[in-house]
């Protein structure tokens, strides 16, 4: 899943949740450096799928989600063109 170049942030949720978006922002202020990158949900069993993959995020990139149940999620950087700086990330049911 993972490359030895990737950078990804992991989040866990208290409960369960029926994601249908994340909300993603980049601090533009350091120019935008994302390029490609994925989301994973971590299913109830534990195992991550494949839930989005997007290209520039810029100051704001919403992902429509497939409202399916999780209990985390994981936001990988595939390419960017240096340092990436995320300003925030959001999870919305």
């Amino acid at each position: 899943m993972l490359g030895e170049n990737d950078g990804y942030i992991d989040f866990e949720f208290d409960s369960v949740k029926k994601l249908k978006y994340v909300i993603i922002s980049e601090d533009i202020k350091y120019s935008q450096r994302v390029e490609a990158f994925d989301i994973y949900i971590k299913k109830p069993n534990g195992k991550y799928e494949k839930a989005y993959s997007g290209t520039i995020i810029g100051s704001k990139k919403i992902a429509k989600l497939k409202s399916k149940k999780c209990i985390g999620a994981r936001f990988v950087i595939r390419q960017s063109r240096s340092t990436p700086v995320i300003k925030e990330i959001g999870f919305y049911e």
